[in-house]
């Protein structure tokens, strides 16, 4: 085989592209064939193979085939340190949006697997480490209605795009326990988690003893199952310190509310039956 010169088949199949690649990039000025047979082939030489490379690139750093061919036309005066350091830029933030990205798959993955050990509407006793989260704040209402929630939502997304320190799924939701104990559900804050310890909307759930119970279904019943979860802890000498952290698992993959499910944590510590929140519940 001659190496020296390539028919666009076989210079393609060498670059490990297609043809049409080729026939586009000659179209777009980006890369002509070296000549021209009188059979109308169009034939390459081997030394294209570098420009080809720096075509293929700048193309995956993200570059348009207009700025590629910008770039090759005005090589000397574009080629400076400031111009790669700005790709590298470019590169970084894709570098975050993928590693991102992997992130919330492999938490919807874990989720996924936890949801089919939970025992639902089942109170347990454990310890937990303390969790940081970025929150959005939400405005005081007895109710949340679906507008009002995606609008949240959406305010919580973008306050943590491509951030690769934040746990993207599941979205929490930090519920009033003075509400509770007065009857109410009121919801104070939306949250992701966070690697991150400090920062712009930050706050912490703190570690240490918490009652778990897990809920399925419509979330309009959640009361009735932090209910439960405050009876077991009137039965152990338990009483809550803290706000009630709700984790929404597997709504993103439901088809109906019946298939809703959270996980509800509730921070506490041990007390004694004359303790007045117990004489409230």
């Amino acid at each position: 085989m001659d190496f020296k010169k390539f028919t666009a088949s076989a210079f393609a199949e060498f670059c490990g592209t297609s043809r049409h690649t080729l026939l586009w990039y000659d179209k777009f000025g980006l890369l002509k064939p070296d000549s021209m047979g009188q059979n109308g082939y169009r034939y390459y030489s081997l030394h294209q193979y570098i420009k080809y490379d720096l075509i293929s690139i700048m193309k995956q750093s993200g570059s348009s085939l207009a700025e590629i061919k910008d770039f090759l036309d005005n090589k000397d005066e574009l080629a400076t340190p400031d111009f790669f350091e700005n790709k590298i830029k470019i590169l970084s933030g894709q570098i975050d949006k993928l590693t991102a990205m992997k992130q919330l798959m492999r938490d919807i993955s874990v989720n996924i697997e936890m949801a089919d050990t939970w025992r639902y509407f089942d109170p347990l006793l454990v310890e937990l480490d303390g969790s940081f989260m970025v929150a959005v704040e939400l405005e005081p209402t007895e109710s949340v209605s679906l507008s009002d929630f995606v609008i949240q939502y959406a305010r919580l997304r973008k306050l943590c795009a491509n951030d690769p320190d934040v746990h993207a799924y599941p979205l929490g939701t930090v519920i009033s326990k003075e509400a509770y104990l007065n009857g109410k559900i009121r919801e104070l804050y939306y949250f992701f988690e966070t690697d991150k310890t400090k920062g712009k909307q930050v706050i912490k759930r703190p570690a240490g003893s918490t009652v778990v119970i897990c809920h399925k279904g419509d979330l309009r019943n959640i009361g009735s199952t932090i209910d439960i979860a405050f009876d077991y802890m009137k039965k152990n000498n338990l009483m809550a310190y803290g706000d009630i952290y709700k984790y929404d698992m597997l709504t993103y993959l439901s088809d109906s509310v019946e298939e809703y499910a959270f996980r509800l944590l509730i921070p506490v510590r041990k007390t004694n039956a004359a303790d007045s929140q117990e004489k409230s519940i």
